[in-house]
């Protein structure tokens, strides 16, 4: 008996002795390479209603339009996703105090916290709630290992925005902290946002940063036929372009409006939970742009028929860059950006926003779409009818039940 104890001894002393070897592998490895792994878990929606879901997301959406406007001056194409960026958004909101966070809840339409945090966890819980298509949207909170964090703030990330929180090095490491930011970025879409965060971003003195991943991927319920596609000609504000048009074999039954500024069609993807809706002008973008609004948007959505439809549309890929730091102080919130008050984060008065960038991506062929979009805080829609998008247009993509837009856009040039 005393020989088997003297082995389990000496077994124990291998397990601690190896538990040692990982802890200290793990040390060892630099922050870019540690695994990244994704857990989509259920936020705390209790409270939620469909009815304040669709309020939170309008807010979104009114701000996706503004900021759509600010963008639409040069006649280049456009693509980002509101939903990344406001959620980004209430998350620095979550800490914010002050002017600070009144000019932040103006411009993205945010009312009390009581309403949007179960609503947002909501929304998040219904996106991910899919078996037909692939959604991903996640956030985090990295902040320097030394730091104190607001531990009531850190709850609420995890409770309400399912926030990864993470510990980073940013004092010794700033290189490999942004690294590991990138390389989670990466991941959460699928490879198709790449360095967010640039190497002079991140500085020893970073105390946080925040970031959203959205990846969607998704086939079309009514997919064109590859034989159906041919070039044709893209009439543009500056060049006309020939490019390959989308068509499909048979003209299937699709929900439809037009008036006198424009044509609207639904195209809807597998499983009718979210469509991609374009907006074709009559005249020119300008026109429309006077008439986007969200509760046009839901006017002309709502007054759609469902008819065969003749869709001619062209295949494109777009991607994105935007610093948002002028545009969010042109729209209303100069205070984050300057004299702020970013106290229910970390506790200090010593913080304010300096880089708010927002990357996007999106490929639409014949088979369906996949779109990708990710924002980084550093405080510092009878007879067939026609449809032929040939010349620029606006579009949207907007889960069904909640009402958001998920990404937001315009062709001027589908060659680019």
């Amino acid at each position: 008996m005393e020989k088997w104890d003297n082995r389990s001894k000496w077994r124990l002393a291998c397990a601690v002795m190896c538990l040692i070897g990982i802890a200290w592998l793990f040390n060892s490895i630099p922050l870019g390479i540690l695994p990244i792994t994704f857990h989509i878990r259920h936020a705390d929606d209790a409270g939620s209603t469909v009815e304040m879901m669709r309020t939170v997301a309008n807010s979104s959406n009114a701000f996706g339009i503004d900021l759509y406007n600010k963008l639409n001056a040069n006649q280049s194409n456009i693509f980002f996703s509101p939903w990344s960026i406001s959620s980004s958004m209430m998350i620095v909101r979550e800490g914010a105090r002050g002017q600070t966070a009144d000019e932040i809840a103006s411009v993205f339409y945010l009312g009390a916290v009581e309403t949007w945090r179960p609503n947002y966890a909501g929304i998040y819980n219904v996106l991910h709630n899919t078996r037909e298509y692939t959604l991903r949207s996640v956030n985090a909170l990295w902040y320097e290992q030394t730091r104190a964090m607001n531990a009531e703030y850190v709850r609420t990330i995890d409770r309400y925005y399912c926030g990864d929180i993470r510990k980073l090095d940013f004092l010794h490491q700033p290189d490999a902290a942004g690294e590991q930011i990138n390389n989670w970025v990466e991941e959460a879409t699928e490879h198709k946002i790449q360095d967010i965060v640039n190497p002079c971003d991140i500085q020893p003195s970073t105390p946080y940063v925040i970031t959203n991943a959205l990846y969607f991927a998704a086939a079309w319920k009514h997919q064109f036929d590859p034989e159906k596609t041919g070039n044709a000609t893209f009439y543009g504000p500056a060049t006309n372009v020939t490019v390959p048009f989308m068509r499909y074999d048979e003209s299937p039954v699709l929900n439809y409006t037009e008036n006198d500024v424009m044509q609207m069609v639904e195209l809807p993807y597998k499983g009718g939970q979210i469509s991609m809706f374009v907006v074709l002008p009559k005249q020119d973008m300008t026109v429309l742009g006077t008439h986007l609004s969200t509760s046009n948007l839901t006017s002309w959505e709502n007054g759609m028929v469902a008819m065969e439809v003749d869709v001619r549309l062209p295949s494109f890929t777009l991607e994105a860059t935007y610093d948002l730091k002028k545009k969010l102080i042109e729209m209303g919130m100069p205070a984050a950006f300057s004299l702020a008050d970013l106290s229910g984060i970390d506790g200090g008065h010593d913080t304010f926003l300096e880089i708010v960038t927002h990357k996007a991506f999106i490929s639409v062929d014949e088979l369906g779409t996949e779109a990708a979009a990710a924002t980084v805080v550093i405080p510092g829609f009878g007879v067939p009818l026609h449809f032929t998008a040939n010349h620029p247009f606006f579009f949207y993509i907007r889960e069904r039940i909640t009402g958001a837009m998920m990404f937001i856009g315009a062709v001027q040039n589908p060659a680019i």
